[in-house]
């Protein structure tokens, strides 16, 4: 059981908070198109339904499940959009604002540390916008593990830094319209932080979109996306206030975290034209910050939801090609109905080493994820890495309850065909002996 509490630096001058976290699983997908950067959001709520009403009280933070780590905090809550504030200072960007980067450029949380309530780690799956493993972690916000938002929250700068771009989304569906926010700060020279699903923006970074920006327009069946990416210049110190967080008249309960590192070698993918720039640098953004915050962020991946983070598994993993086997990215080689319908992932869990995943955007099965425990024998349930071109047909079946989209007596076949190629099969029965592909979809690296 955790059981860890301490003090946080503030996140605004004057602002005590101590930091306790739970999770939950999350979607959304970013990728960049030319110079506009493309966010599709998802860690969406379903407002068809009223949320309850204590718009002036912050929730108690009650871990449910077994792992809990307490958290106390002094917290104000926020009610206005866009929140007022002191205006941010536009000047010219200058590599001279942060001179040297330290390993730790972090300094304060991005919302109180109250707000936290659980940290979905790099490498998360969730087709069909997240069939590939994710590129930025999730901060889930209070009322994510009971399915309701509560009252917004400050969002501050976590280090001193510039804002290069400002994002904003707009999702059109049979839910309606929905539009939030993102935010890219170039920390130090090479290395940038980007929030994602923010709620609002000050009224200094609202006037802000007004200047040169590129949008994009992008999705699936009902649900579309435009995504408009504005150029900025805006420098900030740790603390500033940028906006807010989640809220009862939002949609988002989740706080999106990237960290990129341009200034060290890209990541290895054998499709690297399918894979946008930003998959390729990122890293993990919770190392990112000072070591107390840090630890506590660890120590809350998955908590609230009773899959505990294995050790060794750290913040998960992207890039999980491996030449010559089934395991990593595949497309299909015919065309999908919309943007990540023709992904398909085979890869590992991103918090249980024990674990691997089928992940599927479309055509082989209804968007979904089907987790196994891997093997490293025999031709049932084997570890990707392992099942090498011209070997034969594998089986995996006994999927976990960390799945999604499964079915009674749900069983996959796949077969590598050559470096490149790979076909997979969805059916029902038990794995045995003499398997064969009745319809199998082709797909390709």
């Amino acid at each position: 059981m955790l059981n860890k509490v301490f003090s946080s630096p503030p996140l605004a001058p004057s602002r005590p908070a101590s930091i306790g976290l739970r999770s939950a699983p999350a979607r959304l997908f970013l990728q960049v198109a030319g110079a506009a950067l493309v966010f599709a959001g998802c860690a969406v709520l379903d407002t068809t339904h009223p949320a309850p009403t204590n718009p002036t009280t912050t929730p108690s933070i009650v871990s449910p499940g077994e792992v809990p780590l307490s958290i106390t905090a002094t917290t104000t809550p926020v009610t206005t959009t866009p929140v007022t504030t002191t205006p941010v200072t536009t000047i010219p960007v200058t590599t001279e604002f942060i001179s040297e980067c330290p390993d730790e450029p972090l300094t304060l949380l991005p919302v109180e540390a109250a707000a936290i309530v659980g940290v979905v780690p790099l490498g998360n799956l969730n087709p069909p916008g997240h069939t590939q493993p994710t590129d930025h972690v999730y901060l889930w916000l209070s009322g994510s593990e009971t399915g309701w938002p509560s009252d917004k929250v400050l969002l501050v700068a976590p280090g001193p830094g510039t804002i290069i771009r400002i994002g904003r989304m707009t999702n059109t569906s049979i839910r309606g319209e929905f539009t939030d926010f993102s935010l890219t700060i170039e920390i130090c020279p090479g290395r940038e932080i980007k929030l994602g699903h923010i709620s609002s923006l000050s009224a200094a970074l609202i006037d802000n979109l007004r200047g040169h920006h590129n949008c994009h327009e992008y999705g699936y069946a009902d649900e579309n996306y435009e995504f408009c990416s504005f150029d900025t210049q805006i420098e900030v110190e740790a603390g500033k206030v940028l906006g807010t967080a989640g809220g009862r008249d939002t949609r988002s309960i989740a706080l999106d975290l990237w960290a990129i590192d341009w200034s060290e070698p890209a990541a290895t993918f054998i499709n690297e034209a399918a894979v946008h720039d930003e998959m390729r640098y990122a890293v993990c953004p919770l190392d990112w910050f000072v070591a107390e915050l840090q630890a506590a962020l660890y120590e809350g991946i998955f908590a609230y939801t009773g899959v505990s983070r294995e050790h060794g598994v750290d913040c998960g993993t992207i890039a999980q090609d491996v030449p010559g086997t089934a395991k990593g990215l595949w497309y299909l080689t015919i065309e999908g109905q919309g943007d990540w319908e023709d992904q398909l992932a085979l890869v590992d869990h991103n918090a249980r080493a024990v674990d691997q995943a089928i992940s599927v955007a479309s055509t082989v099965a209804d968007s979904g994820v089907w987790v196994f425990e891997r093997r490293q024998t025999g031709t049932v349930n084997r570890d990707f890495g392992e099942v090498l071109a011209g070997s034969g047909i594998y089986c995996y079946e006994g999927f976990t309850d960390r799945s999604s989209g499964t079915r009674p007596g749900d069983a996959f076949l796949i077969e590598v065909i050559d470096s490149d190629t790979l076909r997979i099969e969805r059916w029902s029965g038990v794995c045995r002996n003499g398997y064969e592909f009745d319809t199998p979809v082709v797909y390709r690296r």
